[in-house]
């Protein structure tokens, strides 16, 4: 009956909405990588964990619930002892699956073009050249050709040394992507900006007011697009006009999301001021997951080199030719309320699963039968059985940790005088290893 529930659920549709015209893509089309079917579950459930449109708070609700099971659990076997281990252990498992959920290097879906002239672009993404960017010049080619991408700005804080190097690459195993320079700085007033087309830029910026930093950056060739306006609250949106740039970023990721009125506000405000709409990513490395495409129509981009779209591109922007760029994202028409966020666990599942068709339901279906069975299984241990399996578990995971820490500290050994962010993560790693080895040691 459980099973026939949830194949009846009606089915919601995810779609691919243009955000200039809050119209249906006709550029683009969404695809799901069918290779994916068979380990659905592994893949629905990170892909929305990075769909969060509020991350801190949602996160907040689950760890909330999760406790409040736990202890609900614990109380009804009246184990009145086992209830702060076991608070302590559910609080490590979520991170541990936090971990997952950023380093699963699979993603559900993917945009291709419905014109061949059509270049997809990506005008906001990161290095490990960043100080927090946790993407090596050859994960950040795999991510974004996965997710359909063609084109690409790389835009490490404070630095383009990562340009040339992938570059490289892609010259090297003739991979027909083209990559564009790019940076993201700061200025006097907290405005991060978007500086594109130019492989040098002069600090400091920190203590610039906008408008030099533009200025220079026109007189050099290059453009500035103002990024995530929205989380930073810099100067607004007339002073940030009056400045001079030359658009704004009307879509990305951040730690929250814009609401549907602040976009819809930044897309007035464009069009009223005629100034490009981009939409970039912010990708720094961590999840598989994309939900935004910038549309440019080419002729014959495949067949020119790196500087010449880059070129096509900087000065359509420069220029201000709005009709060129459309934003697309994926759109999901869920509800984004408070009242959601309360319960996040319930409703987020709830839309994670009735966006699911009906071969990868039965996937489901087939895993969670398979998950069942293992613990009817492992029930049916002796205790001293079960405490020896669970603790080979936490060993082996505590070793995994530990290996991809290293991993990371190897690779910031290569980059320490860019980034301090592999450093964190490694040292981070490390730390839960320790714990989930300590873990292993008491249940033994």
């Amino acid at each position: 009956m459980f099973f026939a529930i949830l194949l009846m659920f009606p089915r919601h549709q995810i779609t691919l909405l243009d955000l200039s015209n809050q119209r249906p893509s006709e550029e683009l089309t969404l695809k799901t990588n069918s290779w994916t079917y068979p380990i659905e579950p592994f893949i629905s459930i990170p892909d929305y964990f990075l769909s969060f449109y509020d991350v801190k708070n949602q996160l907040i609700s689950w760890l909330c619930w999760i406790v409040f099971f736990v202890v609900i659990f614990t109380v009804l076997q009246k184990k009145f002892m086992k209830i702060l281990p076991g608070i302590i252990l559910a609080i490590l498992w979520f991170i541990t699956f936090c971990l997952y959920v950023i380093f699963l290097p699979v993603n559900k879906y993917y945009a291709i073009p419905t014109a061949p002239n059509l270049a997809l672009i990506d005008f906001h993404s990161h290095t490990i050249y960043s100080h927090d960017g946790l993407a090596t010049p050859r994960y950040s080619i795999w991510w974004h050709k996965r997710n359909g991408f063609n084109t690409w700005f790389i835009t490490d804080h404070n630095s383009t040394n990562g340009v040339a190097v992938i570059r490289d690459m892609v010259q090297r195993d003739k991979i027909n992507s083209k990559i564009c320079y790019g940076q993201e700085i700061s200025d006097k007033h907290n405005n991060h900006l978007l500086v594109l087309g130019l492989k040098k830029l002069n600090p400091p910026y920190s203590t610039e007011e906008t408008k030099n930093i533009v200025k220079y950056v026109h007189n050099n060739g290059g453009a500035v697009i103002v990024a995530h306006w929205w989380e930073d609250r810099g100067s607004g949106f007339e002073k940030l006009y009056k400045s001079g740039v030359d658009g704004f970023e009307i879509y990305s990721h951040t730690k929250k999301m814009p609401a549907a009125s602040e976009i819809l506000k930044t897309i007035a405000f464009c069009r009223e001021k005629n100034l490009i709409m981009t939409g970039g990513t912010n990708w720094h490395g961590w999840g598989a997951r994309n939900d935004v495409w910038t549309t440019v129509k080419i002729e014959d981009w495949q067949k020119m080199q790196h500087d010449e779209v880059e070129n096509i591109i900087v000065n359509s922007i420069r220029n201000r030719k709005t009709d060129m760029f459309r934003t697309v994202i994926i759109d999901r028409n869920e509800p984004k309320t408070n009242l959601r966020v309360v319960f996040e666990p319930f409703v987020g599942l709830y839309y994670c699963f009735i966006g699911l068709n009906i071969w990868q339901r039965i996937v489901w279906l087939f895993w969670l039968s398979i998950m069942w069975l293992i613990i009817e299984k492992h029930n049916a241990f002796s205790t001293e059985k079960k405490n020896k399996l669970i603790s080979y578990v936490y060993i082996v995971l505590s070793l995994f940790l530990l290996f991809c820490g290293i991993l990371c500290f190897i690779k910031w050994g290569q980059v320490a005088q860019y980034n301090h962010m592999l450093k964190d993560c490694s040292l981070f790693l490390a730390s839960l290893a320790v714990l989930w080895g300590l873990a292993g040691a008491i249940k033994r």
